[in-house]
């Protein structure tokens, strides 16, 4: 009894035990599962967070440099770029490395220590060809050669260029890359004989659109329109969609719009079923909003399954943009914007949409990703450099124009772009001169590259060089106010008071609207004294202030007026003024 006892006592404990254990099991298991349940939400908010920050990170960081020292090229931190390469250089025997730290040093304008550092590595290359043979070198060689030409062109020393260019051409042959620099070195060196050579026996690829249009190019720098137009022709007819083709003609009509737009006319005329001329022409009517009239007729003729592709909707856009026609521009940016596969040229409209919306990080980052895409559209690096100009990081912008240059170093536009920067921007006349003259060989007709020349020697006070460069601006162009004005206004300042009013008056014949014609002829009339005809001019160019005018420009043509009437509101107490209280527009 008692054992039975004790055995139903075993086995209620048992029961109770095992209740227990499964309860404590249960409650380890639900214990469990809640800290797997934790852990879990834990890991994807933390993977979430991961990749948004990724994200943020990449959109923050995204550089179009493929290294520390391009990285750092491209921020404009040159110092920084010459050192990575330098380190980079150590652990090569090739100098390709030794050459990039001298375009870093071009780019500071430091020309002597560039044109040593490119002297050092041609004498590493020719040991290492003799000890090895060339053959060992050859595609590094033609890299090589093409950007030791390059820099040395871009250092000024176009002589030392010939030479090495020369060189190369002797130990490797005709290239491409070599071929377009040479043919810019020639044009620098005055050979034009030498650079038609160059151009005639070019080494190019016939079935691309992209660089048959380059040849193009090239035939409308020498002067040659019929060619020119006539391998743009050939471009059209391998890609109509081809974005060199149409940037080729922005870019001569930058220029020479009237003989362009001229001569596209008549070929329209005589061959009126070739569809070519007339979307050349709309191209063209596209660039400036003073044609949109024309461009709009001009659209409206044109077989809308004729326009087909991207570069067609860019063109449309612009017109639209121009027209005031915001239902239609908008349509066809947010289409483009909204393509979540897109190339480079797609990225390249997106940008110059959001720049022209002053949404400048997200302009950025589609200009890097176009970039990244297509390193070799050099219209994407202009459009970042007018990106970082606008967002104040202009200090980065002069990577991305000489890489553009890199590129297409005949490319006088952008030449001058350059240099408009570095006078503009960093305010360094020194330096712009150089490549103001650089961009003068090869576009030797253009009266504005002229008149920057002489407003850099002015700035360095050459007076005298100044004044001849400016004499040749007018006579290559007689019909532009501002150089007289700009010559008139050395002549006020040297007091010879007669050849600065007869500049003023040419000046004032050809505009006599001009707000600096205006503000020098008021200028000119306080100096000599006649109080009236000085305050007519001065508020004459007062009331010529618009939302365009120049800030500078306003500003000193608003306190010459405001000081001019208080002279003249009182000129029966006023005896003499001081020409001092008045000031010239630079």
């Amino acid at each position: 009894m008692k054992n039975n006892e004790t055995n139903q006592n075993e086995g209620i404990t048992n029961m109770v035990s095992k209740k227990d254990s499964n309860n404590k099991f249960k409650s380890m298991i639900e214990s469990a599962l809640t800290i797997i349940g934790v852990m879990a939400f834990a890991f994807i908010a933390a993977l979430l967070c991961r990749n948004f920050m990724i994200k943020e990170s990449v959109q923050s960081e995204l550089t179009v440099g493929t290294n520390d020292a391009e990285i750092n090229f491209y921020d404009g931190n040159f110092d920084a770029a010459i050192s990575a390469y330098e380190t980079m250089q150590q652990n090569e025997e090739w100098p390709i490395d030794k050459v990039k730290e001298a375009e870093a040093y071009s780019a500071k304008g430091e020309y002597t220590a560039s044109n040593r550092l490119l002297a050092e590595a041609y004498d590493i290359r020719d040991k290492l060809i003799r000890k090895n043979g060339i053959e060992n070198y050859e595609d590094k060689d033609k890299e090589l050669g093409n950007l030791i030409t390059f820099t040395a062109l871009m250092n000024g020393d176009t002589k030392k260029a010939l030479e090495y260019g020369e060189i190369f051409i002797l130990d490797e042959g005709s290239y491409n890359s070599l071929d377009k620099t040479m043919f810019a070195v020639y044009l620098a060196n005055d050979k034009k004989y030498e650079a038609q050579d160059i151009l005639n026996n070019i080494d190019y690829d016939e079935n691309s659109a992209s660089e048959v249009a380059e040849i193009s190019e090239m035939n409308m720098i020498m002067g040659d329109y019929t060619k020119g137009i006539d391998y743009l022709v050939q471009a059209f007819k391998l890609d109509k969609d081809e974005p060199k083709i149409y940037d080729v003609l922005e870019n001569t009509f930058a220029y020479n719009k009237n003989t362009l737009i001229s001569k596209l006319k008549d070929l329209q005329d005589e061959n009126s079923k070739e569809l070519s001329y007339s979307v050349f022409l709309l191209k063209c009517y596209s660039v400036d909003s003073k044609y949109k009239d024309d461009a709009n007729k001009l659209l409206e003729k044109l077989d809308p399954k004729e326009l087909d592709g991207i570069v067609f909707e860019g063109i449309k856009a612009d017109i639209y943009k121009a027209s005031g026609k915001t239902d239609e521009y908008n349509e066809i940016m947010q289409s483009i914007i909204n393509e979540e596969d897109k190339d480079y040229y797609e990225y390249y409209l997106t940008a110059k949409y959001y720049y022209e919306n002053k949404n400048y990080s997200d302009a950025i980052e589609n200009a890097k990703l176009g970039i990244i895409q297509n390193r070799e559209y050099l219209n994407t690096y202009i459009l970042m450099t007018n990106l970082l100009t606008a967002d104040k990081e202009s200090e980065k912008a002069q990577g991305y124009f000489r890489t553009a240059l890199y590129y297409e170093p005949y490319n006088y536009v952008n030449m001058i772009k350059l240099a408009d920067y570095i006078q503009d921007v960093q305010k360094d006349a020194d330096k712009a001169l150089n490549y103001y003259t650089i961009a003068s060989k090869l576009d030797s007709d253009n009266s504005l590259i002229y008149y920057d020349m002489g407003v850099c020697k002015l700035t360095l006070d050459k007076k005298e060089e100044g004044k001849d460069l400016l004499n040749k601006a007018i006579k290559l162009n007689g019909n532009v106010p501002k150089y007289y004005v700009t010559l008139a206004n050395v002549y006020l300042q040297d007091k010879d008071n007669e050849k600065a009013i007869d500049l003023i008056r040419s000046a004032y014949s050809i505009n006599e609207n001009d707000i600096e014609t205006l503000n020098s002829a008021g200028y000119y009339y306080m100096a000599v004294d006649d109080i009236d005809r000085a305050y007519t001019n001065f508020k004459s160019a007062y009331n010529d202030i618009n939302d365009s005018t120049d800030l500078q420009i306003k500003n000193i043509v608003t306190k010459n007026y405001e000081k001019c009437k208080e002279y003249y509101d009182n000129k029966n107490k006023w005896t003499k003024s001081t020409i001092e209280d008045f000031k010239l527009i630079d």
